[in-house]
């Protein structure tokens, strides 16, 4: 250590912030590679505000935007990390892809398959078109691109992995998990191979087996703080949950990936309440006044809105999820309970206003509700609303 503090201290500012610049790079690159762009979306930032390797900063910054199911952000990002590396085969791959989640999908295959043309070498090209041609509902052809690629390269995981991920969605369960662990063997910290694995143990309800899988879904080593967590000081974040009991704790849950799931593991709060001393959760802003009247005593805030002193005033000791808490409550079909009737907390007046405005559409008759998302323009995963 002595031999090192007096060669940095020989060093000139230039040279250290080099150095710095091939830590980021470094970093970013092998996180990135592993699939866990969440984590890599840092250094790519750092990198970025240096303007230092901007074409592929701007690539893993979209691939993180892509990831959390922001397509449109990540085809700008995209279109203009080409602009800065015309010949950069894996970044126009990658904005074929984004096109085709952007509601895109003619123009995004038409982009692959000239790639493929132009770089037939390329497995990056290759994959995006086995990808999009899945998105179109061509499975048969898409699972023909895959197998072609790994032909010639069996190590590669952009296509095995999306190979698996389409014989999960056949229902081919065992080639698909034999797949994403061949994936984890090449890359043990592969983030969206472990999510996925995760997916099948719960759709075949093996619970105990899939929530440490599960821990991955944030795209980062489970237990890693949350992203707005990074620039409070180490030692004074609350500890990581170890998988023991919560008796007598302060609890910190940070907020799951979507409304969605949010919903879905809210069901477990009243039994982490009990438990434990204190809870603080952070949950999307449209939810929060639902769990505050839900569980009025637990402590709610909006999704990354958690600070330092919010931390120390509430004296707040572990820090986890509801997703990953249900390692310690739901590891048997018996663990989960038969609810009788509804436990989450609705504003009463809110309904009345909502039902008076429905009905006066269409008097005398009964209304059916229907909740309903649609992606860009492409309604080749259902029926569009008018139909």
């Amino acid at each position: 250590i002595g031999r090192i503090v007096t060669r940095l201290a020989t060093l000139d500012d230039e040279t250290l912030n080099a150095a710095d610049l091939r830590h980021y790079y470094r970093s970013a690159t092998v996180l990135a590679k592993a699939q866990r762009h969440g984590e890599a979306e840092g250094y790519w930032r750092l990198l970025l505000a240096a303007g230092d390797h901007k074409p592929e900063a701007l690539q893993g910054i979209a691939l993180s935007a892509l990831a959390v199911g922001q397509a449109t952000d990540a085809v700008a990002i995209l279109f203009r990390a080409a602009e800065l590396a015309p010949g950069d085969v894996a970044i126009k791959a990658d904005l074929a892809w984004a096109l085709a989640n952007a509601g895109e999908g003619e123009r995004g295959y038409a982009l692959a398959r000239q790639l493929t043309r132009d770089h037939p070498e390329s497995t990056a090209a290759q994959t995006a078109c086995g990808r999009i041609l899945w998105k179109m509902a061509r499975p048969d052809e898409a699972t023909n691109q895959f197998a072609r690629v790994l032909r010639k390269a069996p190590a590669d995981v952009p296509s095995r992995m999306s190979l698996a991920a389409l014989q999960a969605a056949e229902g081919e369960w065992d080639l698909a998990r034999s797949n994403h662990k061949r994936v984890l063997e090449l890359q043990p910290g592969n983030a969206l191979a472990h999510t996925a694995l995760a997916e099948i143990e719960l759709r075949q309800e093996n619970w105990a087996s899939a929530w440490p899988e599960f821990g991955w879904r944030f795209g980062t080593w489970p237990g890693t703080p949350p992203y707005h967590f990074s620039s409070i000081d180490a030692d004074r974040l609350p500890r990581r949950w170890d998988g023991g009991s919560l008796k007598k704790s302060r609890v910190f849950l940070r907020a799951e990936r979507s409304v969605l799931e949010q919903l879905l593991f809210a069901d477990l709060l009243s039994q982490v309440e009990k438990e434990s001393r204190h809870v603080l959760i952070e949950c999307d802003p449209r939810l929060a006044n639902l769990f505050a009247a839900s569980f009025p005593g637990v402590s709610v805030k909006p999704s990354a809105t958690t600070t330092e002193s919010d931390l120390s005033e509430q004296a707040i000791e572990v820090a986890s999820s509801l997703g990953d808490l249900m390692a310690r409550y739901r590891t048997k079909a018996v663990d989960f309970p038969v609810r009788r009737r509804p436990w989450l907390t609705l504003d009463s007046e809110r309904v009345a206003v909502l039902r008076t405005e429905y009905q006066a559409c269409f008097p005398g008759r009964p209304l059916v509700a229907l909740s309903w998302r649609q992606s860009g323009n492409d309604a080749s995963g259902g029926a569009t609303l008018a139909s």
